[in-house]
């Protein structure tokens, strides 16, 4: 398998919806709703939310996304990549932030000094806890972006905002912090795509292959094997 491009933005970018198959994207949510979506209508999304949140956002920031509703994720997820920003995925539920001394409140204060990370894109649930545990750092939620978001953008094109070099980053992952603090992995654009090269020959998927996720998006596996690599086939 070769790849015609050299960032998974561009690829994203580039990737055609198939006619015969308008859904090509079904994300299960927490509550048990299904939202599908093709890629044209993913890309659509993510390039009118990276719009709005080139406000805040310059190439090279680092940027927590703490969204655990997948279909809310993915275009998140790709609107920070498209608009120059590395993803720092952060999960875990209001419930368990409330508790300023719990794991999760402490390994989010570490992901975000470790990271350097400039903002956090938060569900509207989320903001006022994080404005307690980190203070210091610039917070939007996604009910906020969204508002202002133009879903009739009549000037819609696939373009990228930024166009990224192979040693950008795109990702910064975390351990779990189960056996200590919690260790930062970046994947630059480069290591990515090497990555996903070496699962495809192992695997040797086919565009006719149909991929189940059950791991949260904060996984390598998830990002990598069941969004990313599909995407590139």
């Amino acid at each position: 398998m070769e790849f015609q491009y050299n960032t998974i933005c561009e690829s994203f970018m580039a990737k055609e919806s198939d006619e015969k198959e308008k859904n090509q994207l079904k994300f299960l949510g927490h509550n048990g709703e299904v939202v599908e979506m093709s890629y044209e209508e993913l890309r659509h999304k993510a390039v009118s939310i990276a719009k709005e949140i080139s406000s805040f956002i310059d190439p090279h920031d680092r940027v927590i996304l703490s969204v655990t509703e997948p279909s809310l994720y993915i275009p998140f997820f790709w609107a920070i990549l498209i608009s120059g920003g590395t993803v720092v995925p952060f999960f875990c539920s209001v419930e368990s932030l409330s508790m300023k001394n719990d794991a999760d409140a402490n390994k989010l204060k570490i992901i975000t000094s470790i990271s350097k990370a400039n903002s956090i894109i938060v569900t509207e649930d989320k903001i006022d806890t994080i404005e307690e545990i980190i203070p210091n750092i610039e917070i939007k939620s996604t009910d906020e972006i969204l508002s202002s978001v133009n879903r009739d953008d009549a000037d819609y094109e696939k373009e990228l905002r930024y166009i990224p070099k192979v040693s950008d980053l795109a990702m910064i992952l975390f351990t779990s912090g189960s056996t200590g603090d919690p260790k930062g992995v970046p994947f630059t654009h480069d290591k990515l795509l090497k990555g996903i090269l070496i699962d495809q020959s192992a695997l040797e998927y086919t565009d006719k292959t149909r991929f189940f996720n059950w791991f949260p998006m904060e996984h390598v596996a998830p990002l990598n094997l069941f969004h990313i690599l599909p995407l590139l086939l």
